[in-house]
């Protein structure tokens, strides 16, 4: 989890923000509660995330997996527990930390993505911010959009056939 409004310079912070948003999330809408909570990080982050559990009223286990040293840290415990390399538990914990920064990385390049595409269509006169939303949501992508007829664009997008044209000349330049 990683901290929507909070600068990603302060780790204590974002992962305080996170779990907030996560677990409020949880208890509001009566979600199921995980067996374990993994964080990312040392004695400071689990410290930041066991304070909005403890705030929160919420009793699930919680361990921070420390990335450089591979230490694991518990709350309430001044020593991080030292399993020796190749161990099956840390492997297990190192899987899927590793795992969750895959996911996250391809969702931030997904994200980043349609940014692009929306910013991109938003160039094009008769083409804003809405229209760029209303056509990505429906076809998926600029080559979507691209593929559709000139007709199904401007109805789709409640423009004229002028600027459909404008539109995917735009596209055929932006897709070469």
């Amino acid at each position: 989890l990683v901290g929507k409004y909070v600068e990603l310079k302060d780790s204590y912070k974002s992962i305080s923000e996170a779990v907030s948003r996560r677990y409020t999330r949880v208890l509001n809408e009566n979600l199921e509660r995980p067996d374990l909570i993994l964080i990312d990080g040392g004695k400071g982050q689990v410290s930041s995330a066991y304070s909005v559990l403890q705030a929160l009223g919420l009793d699930i286990p919680l361990a921070g997996l420390a990335k450089r040293e591979e230490l694991i840290y518990l709350p309430g415990f001044d020593k991080p527990v030292d399993l020796p390399e190749g161990n099956p538990a840390l492997r297990v914990l190192q899987y899927v930390r590793d795992e969750t920064h895959r996911f996250a990385t391809n969702y931030n390049k997904t994200l980043r993505k349609s940014r692009l595409s929306l910013s991109s269509l938003e160039s094009v006169p008769g083409i804003g911010e809405k229209r760029s939303l209303k056509l990505n949501k429906s076809f998926g992508s600029l080559q979507g959009i691209y593929d559709q007829s000139l007709e199904n664009i401007a109805s789709t997008a409640g423009i004229n056939i002028e600027v459909a044209e404008t539109l995917k000349a735009y596209l055929s330049e932006k897709l070469k």
